[in-house]
């Protein structure tokens, strides 16, 4: 995947800031976390991990292709990406969101997990929309 420019990163939500995008856990560990990585899968590369709420909560978004239907198998490759950056921020929340194409119908909203989100781009894309929206609204109103 390549590098995801922060130009793009309103789309998830004006709360979201960049910290790394398609780099391996070794360098998210040493370089943003100033910690020495000592685990084994050092090479793994989540898509893209974003700071949140200046610090305390960190999002770490899984892409997928627009025709991929997203299935537990992607939410698990995601989940083990967070648990490996939870073992550096023991005290921080990692929220995982995976973003895809479709959501497999078999995915029931009420047995997702806290921990992971699964969205298709058209979703994303809609909250989006209906956001600026609103903000449009409210500034006509103004």
């Amino acid at each position: 995947m390549a590098r995801i420019s922060p130009w793009y990163l309103w789309i998830l939500g004006t709360e979201y800031d960049p910290l790394s995008s398609d780099e391996s856990l070794k360098t998210q560990v040493e370089e943003y976390l100033g910690q020495e990585y000592r685990g084994e899968r050092a090479r793994k590369r989540p898509d893209l991990v974003l700071a949140r709420d200046s610090g305390q909560r960190f999002l770490l978004l899984e892409l997928k292709r627009p025709d991929h239907i997203l299935n537990r198998q992607d939410g698990a490759q995601a989940q083990t990406s967070a648990d490996e950056l939870n073992q550096y921020l023991p005290q921080v929340k990692i929220e995982v969101v995976v973003l895809g194409g479709k959501v497999d119908a078999t995915l029931s909203a009420r047995n997702q997990g806290q921990e992971i989100t699964y969205l298709s781009y058209r979703q994303v894309v809609s909250n989006a929309r209906k956001s600026l929206e609103w903000l449009l609204g409210d500034m006509k109103k103004a």
